[in-house]
């Protein structure tokens, strides 16, 4: 989905869990480099979307567990 049907869906849920477990959090590209992984990429546009939220009086609940804290 694109990015901006993501920001749509986050604006129709109640809140967010990031669940446990081991995930690497950077992954190598093919040249040599590297690069946040999707899900980082994910998380990253939810926290913001949250703290857009915020700002604009809503609550926007994020919980993270394990890796995710």
């Amino acid at each position: 989905m694109s990015e901006q049907e993501f920001i749509d869906v986050l604006y129709k849920i109640n809140g967010v869990v990031f669940p446990g477990g081991g995930n690497d959090f950077i992954q190598p590209t093919k040249d040599g480099g590297s690069e946040w992984d999707a899900w980082v990429k994910k998380a990253n546009i939810i926290f913001t979307e949250a703290m857009k939220m915020k700002l604009k009086g809503d609550y926007f609940p994020i919980l993270g567990i394990c890796q995710g804290h």
